[in-house]
């Protein structure tokens, strides 16, 4: 019996490690193809997924106590779910010589609701005066141009929804009053 020589060592070493080269290549494309034969992990919820016959009657209740002050409804709802303190903004498109009413309302865990509406470059146009889960917001703005509502829960988690209400410029809007007609019960306390 022979003693193998350091080259041919040297070459069976070469050899062993490029074949567990190919072998690793060989698993890692059996690893992807695998995982892409794998259904795709689902879409993210729809709007419609976020809705709440709750929410939904109460943003009735505010968009009913705006339309009787001349404002009409302006493109679609928008739904979501808020983690305290955690905003989310929403794009609106406005027009000046128009009055926008943003009206919005929270599940009952949201125990607080706030929308602050800023302009394209980031400043705070307006903000609601109302506290509780509906809120009522007036802008007039001087410009048309691309808006962004903020919505957060500043206490609670939960559902909310979001309507936009356009109006012509020169109404005093009270929005305070809205949100007081939205919710009788509070009025009479």
């Amino acid at each position: 019996m022979s003693i193998p020589s350091q080259s041919s060592r040297s070459a069976r070493l070469r050899a062993a490690t490029v074949a567990l080269a190919w072998l690793s290549a060989w698993a890692l494309g059996a690893c992807d193809r695998l995982e892409a034969e794998q259904e795709p992990a689902p879409p993210p919820p729809l709007a419609q997924a976020f809705v709440s016959s709750q929410v939904s009657a109460a943003l009735g209740q505010l968009a009913r106590a705006a339309t009787t002050r001349g404002f009409t409804p302006e493109g679609d709802d928008s739904r979501g779910f808020l983690v305290e303190r955690g905003p989310q903004a929403v794009e609106l498109p406005l027009r000046s010589g128009s009055c926008y009413l943003l009206v919005a309302a929270g599940s009952e865990a949201v125990r607080e609701l706030d929308v602050t509406l800023y302009a394209g470059d980031g400043t705070e146009v307006a903000r609601d005066e109302s506290a509780g889960r509906l809120v009522a917001l007036h802008h007039c703005p001087p410009q048309s141009g691309t808006f962004y509502a903020s919505v957060q829960a500043t206490a609670g988690n939960g559902l909310f929804a979001l309507r936009v209400l356009r109006g012509p410029n020169g109404l005093e809007v009270r929005t305070e009053d809205i949100v007081r007609a939205a919710e009788p019960e509070r009025a009479s306390r």
